[in-house]
């Protein structure tokens, strides 16, 4: 088989690839809604990690005034023994607060990008580098 017609079946099928434009649409709908619900759970996670670091907050510093009001060493020990771990709970607590998901613009550039090539494949393999077309051809025969 000569490699023309490879390319152009390849183009054909491209062609007959492309989606419905309305239904694009739903994909769009149905995609930012289920990101808001996302945001919502994630918005809902944020708070009771504020709340928890809060409370650790409180615990560390019980622990420190409780050391600097004992003269007994095996408990100044055991209460430094409770901070450190407390200390690290409070950094673990601290990064999955600072952990964030995609902003919502780079979520509608996203979908802007999957509707180019849903409604007009051919277009983007055509304009597409080696790459790009790399990665086409494994979202198009994933297998």
């Amino acid at each position: 088989m000569r490699i023309e017609k490879v390319h152009e079946a390849f183009e054909r099928y491209l062609k007959k690839m492309a989606v419905n434009e309305s239904l694009i649409k739903l994909l769009e709908q149905v995609l930012l809604d289920m990101i808001g619900t996302e945001k919502k759970a994630e918005d809902l996670k944020k708070r009771t990690l504020k709340k928890c670091l809060n409370d650790l907050e409180k615990e560390i510093s019980n622990i420190q005034y409780r050391i600097d009001k004992t003269t007994n060493e095996s408990l100044i020990e055991h209460y430094e023994d409770q901070l450190i771990i407390k200390i690290a709970e409070q950094k673990e607590l601290k990064n999955k607060l600072n952990e964030s998901g995609y902003s919502e613009r780079e979520i509608k550039a996203l979908i802007r990008k999957a509707q180019k090539v849903l409604l007009h494949p051919l277009e983007v393999w055509s304009n597409a580098d080696l790459e790009q077309r790399k990665r086409m051809l494994l979202i198009i025969f994933p297998d």
